[in-house]
């Protein structure tokens, strides 16, 4: 005998009870930070081969770079927008969405036909300037008992650092390391002093 041709006019379809999937990041471009979120827009349909089945399905936004949970929706069928205006920007600026699906019996099962994440962006800021700081130690050859005097000058881009700590720190000779010297601070000009009384040959460093 040869079999030439076979039709299946009815094929019972059974689906897992659960499921998942998860978006890539969604974000700005490169060069560009996002400034609000706004909304997420999906549209959820029930795929019931057999006529009949019920399922459900849940949406949740996470920070694409920690995985932490910003936002969650249940998914409706046909369209549902979740407010995405709490979410803030600065600190979550790429989420992904995570979608998870539910069969009630194995009949049916939800299904997701399209995703829509609305934001505002901006070009980004340029990176800040580094701090740039002088120091003197004056004089620089002291007399043992006597004083010396460490200043200095912190700016920014040409601008005066007002209220900033400068650390200090003394390596007297044959000693392995630095250790502390009190801190400075800056004044509204951006300078600094410390008046020092080594009772042996040191090396002085700062650092801001």
């Amino acid at each position: 005998p040869a079999l030439d041709k076979v039709e299946l006019t009815h094929a019972p379809v059974t689906f897992s009870q659960t499921g998942n999937a998860t978006t890539t990041p969604i974000g700005p471009s490169s060069g560009r930070v996002v400034t609000a979120w706004r909304t997420l827009t999906a549209t959820m349909s029930m795929f019931t081969p057999s006529g009949g089945g019920s399922g459900s399905a849940t949406v949740r936004l996470l920070d694409a770079a920690t995985g932490q949970q910003v936002a969650a929706a249940p998914l409706n069928s046909g369209t549902t927008t979740l407010d995405l205006a709490a979410i803030p920007a600065a600190s979550h600026q790429a989420l992904n969405a995570a979608f998870d699906l539910q069969s009630a019996d194995g009949t049916a099962t939800p299904r997701v036909s399209s995703l829509t994440v609305t934001y505002d962006s901006a070009t980004a800021p340029p990176p800040p300037l580094p701090p740039t700081l002088s120091f003197l130690a004056a004089p620089k050859t002291i007399v043992f008992g006597k004083s010396a005097v460490l200043s200095g000058n912190l700016t920014r881009g040409g601008v005066p650092q007002p209220g900033q700590p400068v650390t200090l720190a003394a390596q007297p000779i044959g000693t392995p390391a630095f250790t502390p010297l009190p801190t400075a601070m800056t004044d509204t000009a951006g300078n600094f002093s410390a008046l020092i009384k080594p009772t042996k040959r040191t090396k002085i460093g700062r650092a801001s």
